[in-house]
């Protein structure tokens, strides 16, 4: 498949796409097919001779098959048919999506792509929601006290975040109130109970690395 690109025209686009719930939806007028693209959170997506050539190079049982492609180091793409709805079911994790009008010949095996521009809002960002668990609990632990004979207790929380698709280590962090450092939340911290240590009686605080697409809810 040839993919040959033209801009688009009041009869030929894509635009408005959002996402709902687990689903990309967007309007469309002109085409035979969709053709998305994801890429990182926050990234610019647009149809280049670069994009053009890294889709080509695959051949058309890949390209038609409705499967989600890799065709450069961040950027996947998937070629669909048109129907009845435009939607898309996305694992929900921080991305960039894109969606391009695009008029496919079999006969002559050439792909008309209408590029867009950013007023058509072609792209939009999906973010993830986290919800993490925290709860408030003391903990006996130390060197005894020589006066009273006990171990002295230090106040501690647990804290549970759910396993992230995808995640790598510091797209998550804790700090407190009152302290400078972030400690990062590796990808191991992750499906199970840790014990944090309270800072000055303070509970953590969970926040999202800039511009990765997380969104914490807090549950106690």
């Amino acid at each position: 498949m040839k993919f040959v690109l033209v801009d688009f025209d009041i009869s030929h686009y894509a635009s408005n796409i959002l996402q709902v719930d687990t689903l990309l939806k967007w309007d469309i007028l002109g085409n035979t097919h969709h053709l998305i693209v994801r890429s990182d959170y926050g990234s610019n997506i647009e149809f280049t001779e670069e994009d053009k050539a890294g889709i080509e190079k695959h051949g058309n049982d890949q390209i038609l098959s409705g499967k989600e492609i890799r065709y450069a180091d961040n950027r996947f793409f998937v070629f669909l048919k048109k129907g009845y709805v435009n939607n898309y079911q996305i694992t929900v994790s921080p991305a960039k999506y894109a969606v391009f009008c695009c008029e496919y010949v079999s006969a002559t095996d050439l792909c008309i792509l209408y590029v867009p521009n950013d007023a058509c809002q072609y792209q939009c960002d999906v973010s993830s929601s986290v919800e993490v668990n925290i709860k408030h609990e003391e903990v006996k632990r130390g060197f005894l006290n020589r006066i009273t004979g006990k171990q002295p207790e230090r106040e501690y929380f647990i804290v549970h975040i759910p396993n992230i698709p995808g995640y790598s280590d510091g797209g998550l962090h804790y700090t407190f109130d009152g302290c400078k450092y972030q400690y990062p939340i590796t990808k191991a911290m992750l499906g199970k109970p840790v014990c944090i240590p309270a800072f000055n009686s303070k509970a953590p605080r969970m926040e999202s690395a800039a511009g990765n697409g997380y969104k914490i809810i807090m549950r106690q």
